[in-house]
């Protein structure tokens, strides 16, 4: 995701996070790590045929050093799949049985507000605990960070179970 021929697309001008093509990549790559390894990985990622744009933004860069240090805004599209059935659960003890959220948060991501946290679309932001359910196969346990927020729901698309932990 760093590569010189890649960067300005996996990555926000205005954002330390990766775009959306950052955090796909980087869940590609986990599944291909584990597969190397010769363990259980998730289905690759179903063709992303759905496009969620939302307002521009400016990120966390862009709201320490105002509007005045950029040329331009973020836009902030998340590709997405019609075949999902992913649900999580936030915060809540792992015995629970069903899971009703979705992977993002509407509310977030259509904020007029240009310097609103837009990456918190993605499982609503940092949480200590999402388990996230989907149609796939096996159940995974990762250990995360923010980056996480967004490479985890592309990861649980072709997994049964994804338990993201976040102890920050």
């Amino acid at each position: 995701v760093s590569r010189k021929d890649t960067r300005d697309s996996m990555w926000f001008l205005t954002d330390h996070h990766w775009k959306p093509a950052g955090a796909i990549t980087a869940a590609s790559e986990l599944r291909e790590q584990l597969l190397a390894m010769g363990l259980t990985a998730p289905h690759p990622i179903p063709a992303l045929d759905i496009k969620k744009q939302y307002p521009e933004f400016i990120g966390s860069i862009g709201r320490r050093l105002t509007r005045t240090g950029f040329t331009r805004a973020d836009q902030f599209v998340i590709p997405w799949t019609s075949q999902s059935t992913e649900k999580r659960c936030t915060d809540k003890p792992i015995e629970t049985k069903t899971c009703t959220l979705s992977a993002f948060e509407e509310k977030i991501g259509k904020s007029k507000d240009k310097y609103a946290n837009r990456y918190a679309t993605f499982h609503g932001g940092d949480n200590g605990i999402d388990d996230v359910r989907g149609n796939g196969v096996g159940t995974y346990i990762i250990v995360k960070d923010s980056f996480g927020d967004s490479a985890v729901p592309y990861f649980a698309l072709g997994a049964k179970r994804v338990i993201a932990i976040d102890e920050r």
